[in-house]
């Protein structure tokens, strides 16, 4: 026997052990692909500044309304102490807890309005620097703000993960000389 016939079952053998292995492989990542959960997406739906016209935070209220999608189908969210901070500029301006933990059932969508005042948006805010720079935006037309959500939350009743996820999803959330969010931004996604 020849060397070359030797070496042709030999390569007809890892060459069907590799396709069988390639295939699995394959049809492995589309599995884990189609059934890990995904994150929760947030979406802005009102944002408004009460107070912007006044002379200091002590007086300032902010106001909104966010929604949290879950888009899994098989898969609940269970999430810890949602934080909400609001920057201007990058400087915190507000930093509260504003929910306890909560769950969400799969394909589902919870709403979640919430109002920061004004003792706890002085003391983040410091100095009057901040409030300056605010009422000068303001008088152009258009005052950014930031909009931050934190949480760290656990997917229920799946096999991949059972372990807590940091979310954190930032909105830009520009308001005009009145205070409310402009038309623009309505019901925008929040990365995360």
């Amino acid at each position: 026997m020849s060397k070359e016939t030797a070496t042709r079952p030999t390569k007809l053998y890892f060459s069907i052990v590799f396709t069988v292995v390639f295939f699995i492989s394959l049809i492995l990542l589309i599995c884990w692909l189609s059934l890990r959960p995904h994150e929760p997406k947030f979406h802005v739906h009102n944002f408004s500044v009460l107070g912007l016209a006044d002379h200091g935070f002590e007086s300032v209220r902010f106001v909104y309304n966010v929604s949290v999608r879950n888009s899994n189908r098989r898969v609940g969210i269970s999430y810890d102490t949602l934080t909400t901070a609001i920057y201007h500029n990058g400087r915190p301006i507000g930093i509260t807890p504003s929910f306890n933990s909560f769950d969400q059932e799969p394909k589902t969508t919870l709403y979640i309005s919430h109002v920061l005042t004004g003792g706890a948006i002085a003391a983040a805010a410091g100095s009057g620097d901040t409030w300056k720079e605010i009422v000068g935006d303001r008088g152009s037309g258009k005052v950014e703000f930031q909009l931050e959500l934190r949480t760290s939350l656990r997917y229920e009743r799946t096999m991949w993960d059972l372990r807590r996820h940091g979310v954190r999803a930032k909105c830009q959330v520009p308001v005009g000389g009145d205070g409310a969010l402009l038309a623009g931004y309505v019901g925008q996604e929040c990365p995360s």
